[in-house]
């Protein structure tokens, strides 16, 4: 009988052989599925590490070794970002550490990817409270009572919030911001702060349910239990030449017929910000795909949206989406021109030294 190992080991021999230029030969659609057993190997693989750290971490947790338990559970969230228990777990450190904003943010990565987790519900509200964020911790803690109205902890922490709160005297900073919005109709996409960095809205435009002093409850507490899982989209492959990053001018013959160098090129195989990675391992133009590549048939990047993956909530690439990735891009003026003079070098030297290609 042939075991797992075998099997992936014999899966990853194919695949060196399907990513060779010669590799060619074999057709797409089995290089396709050559390329997703490899993908697939290497993230459970991933996973199964992952899975270590967490328990390594458990242990020292145990022990109240808590530093050495974060060490472990970032190493767990590291090798598997689409598991929620990781970052609730760092959440719980963090606050035995006294580290109230880590928490708060790893607690809100969790609810991310699951919006019913009570315990990254707790450690997000408690690290809230912790921060003086009385109003996000309340939205939180209220949260915690749609999915258990028993729930003694959410109870005890709303009565001491609302206790806080009639205590504390008005910030006049802070209401002297809301009566100017009112008086001079600034629209509800201008957001404030508190002095702690708690969220201050007063409109429930969208149908927000506004709490007793006036705050929606729905923005603080987002994601809401009722939310939907965060759809994670991962092409990240973990191969060697989807993190061969060589000198960061694109492989013009990586992306194209294929790179014989492997990973001595001296040009990059790996994705960057102005491509997207599909299912054979080539990075194909952003811009070609929103209708705009000036470079055409002489770009680095491949110019064939065949097995572009499909992502699972956006459904397939659009000339839209492209488009709007691309804006994100050049909001940053001096980085974009940046990327556009890394293609006129790339597209130079392709020219004139025949590098950045495959051999003839």
């Amino acid at each position: 009988m042939v075991s797992d190992n075998e099997n992936v080991s014999a899966q990853f021999t194919a695949l060196s052989v399907a990513d060779a230029p010669e590799g060619s030969r074999i057709p797409e659609e089995e290089r396709v599925k050559l390329r997703a057993a490899k993908r697939d190997a290497i993230q459970k693989e991933r996973k199964r590490k992952a899975e270590e750290f967490r328990e390594k971490g458990n242990q020292h947790f145990m022990k109240e070794d808590y530093d050495e338990a974060l060490k472990c559970y970032m190493g767990a969230s590291l090798l598997d970002d689409s598991n929620a228990v990781y970052f609730c777990n760092e959440a719980a450190v963090n606050l035995k550490l006294g580290m109230y904003h880590e928490a708060e943010c790893n607690a809100q990565l969790a609810l991310d990817l699951e919006p019913r987790n009570m315990k990254a519900r707790y450690r997000r509200a408690m690290a809230r409270k912790a921060l003086g964020k009385l109003r996000g911790a309340k939205a939180d803690f209220l949260e915690m009572l749609k999915l258990n109205p028993d729930s003694a902890d959410a109870k005890l922490n709303l009565a001491e919030i609302k206790r806080q709160q009639s205590s504390q005297s008005p910030d006049i900073e802070t209401w002297s911001r809301r009566l100017h919005r009112r008086a001079f109709g600034l629209d509800s996409d201008h957001v404030y702060y508190d002095e702690n960095g708690d969220y201050l809205d007063d409109t429930d435009d969208d149908g927000d349910v506004v709490s007793d002093d006036g705050y929606s409850t729905s923005i603080l507490a987002a994601p809401g239990v009722d939310s939907d899982p965060e759809s994670i989209d991962s092409f990240h492959s973990h191969t060697s030449d989807y993190k061969h990053e060589g000198n960061g001018i694109p492989c013009h013959g990586y992306n194209h017929d294929g790179c014989e160098r492997g990973n001595a090129c001296e040009f990059s195989h790996a994705p960057d910000l102005q491509s997207l990675r599909d299912d054979l391992g080539k990075n194909v133009c952003l811009r070609f795909v929103a209708g705009e590549c000036p470079f055409e048939d002489q770009c680095v990047y491949s110019h064939v949206e065949k097995y572009l993956p499909t992502r699972k909530r956006e459904g397939p690439w659009t000339k839209e989406d492209a488009a709007m990735e691309l804006s994100f891009n050049k909001k940053d003026s001096d980085f974009d021109e940046a990327v556009y003079d890394n293609f006129r070098e790339a597209l130079d030297t392709w020219k004139t030294t025949g590098q950045g290609r495959p051999k003839d």
